[in-house]
Order: C-alpha cells, then structure tokens, then sequence
C-alpha cells in the first residue's frame, strides 16, 4: 500500500501533464511499478497510456 500511495502523492505534486517515462521510485522492481500502475488504472484513479 505504501507504493500506491508514493504514486499517487508524486502524480498529484507534478507540475504539468506531461507522461511519466522512468518514475523515480528507486528500490522496486519494474514490474512491481507497473502492476501498481495498472492496479491504479484500473480503478480510475489515474489516466495511462502503453507505449510499444
């Protein structure tokens, strides 16, 4: 829970609508962010695009 909360607070600081390319959450595996990023999709709280 900790991790979807560091998210949310760092979406909600930035100061522009610009994607975020590499988050800075330093010690947590790639897929661990993504699948935190798609939990919070999922549930509407944030908007997300998949880039190939």
């Amino acid at each position: 829970m900790g991790l979807v909360r560091k998210i949310l607070l760092f979406i909600e600081s930035k100061e522009d609508d610009r994607p975020i390319i590499e988050p800075p959450f330093e010690g947590h595996e790639e897929i661990i962010l993504l699948e935190h990023y798609h939990l919070l999709y999922e549930a509407g709280l944030i908007r997300a695009e998949t880039y190939a």
